[in-house]
């Protein structure tokens, strides 16, 4: 006997911490708080439970940039929060204007745009974005702002939609 198709709707998400790092200049070690940069890039949905320290708080994946089998997500929304100490930052905050984020599912982008796109509400997509089972996705967040070390910032991103999975 063959599995049923169960579709439900869903959402994936993960949750990664913006760490600083800083510049070296020469002798002089590290340069002042201004000269701190986040990385060039976050990678989302690269962890699943369980590897460097992930929780459900942090994820919904059980593997990294997949899905398991039999499963198939169809992604009409998508949605970004920036968060400060747990908080969501200010739609005014600078580091929304200074960001970007893509969505990529295998080499291929899906998805480019500045990241104040997503200030006011989730980003309904105008034509859906499909994961196959075992095909590999990703997400992309960029800061070019030097923002102070001592605020710690959190990028958030939902995938929601209708998801296919086989039941037996």
């Amino acid at each position: 006997m063959g599995l049923a198709i169960e579709i439900v709707y869903s959402e994936i998400y993960d949750r990664v911490h913006l760490e600083t790092i800083p510049i070296s200049v020469g002798d002089s070690g590290y340069e002042s708080v201004a000269r701190l940069y986040p990385p060039k890039r976050a990678f989302l949905f690269s962890l699943p439970l369980g590897q460097g320290g992930k929780t459900l708080r942090d994820t919904a994946l059980c593997m990294a940039g997949q899905l398991p089998e039999p499963c198939r997500f169809t992604v009409h929304y998508i949605d970004l929060a920036i968060l400060e100490n747990g908080r969501p930052v200010s739609p005014s905050e600078r580091i929304w204007w200074e960001s970007t984020f893509e969505f990529y599912v295998g080499d291929k982008w899906y998805l480019r745009l500045p990241a104040h796109r997503f200030r006011e509400k989730p980003l309904a997509l105008s034509t859906y974005i499909y994961i196959e089972e075992r095909q590999s996705f990703s997400g992309v967040f960029e800061c070019q702002w030097a923002y102070d070390p001592a605020r710690k910032f959190e990028v958030l991103v939902h995938l929601a939609g209708e998801l296919q999975r086989g039941i037996s």
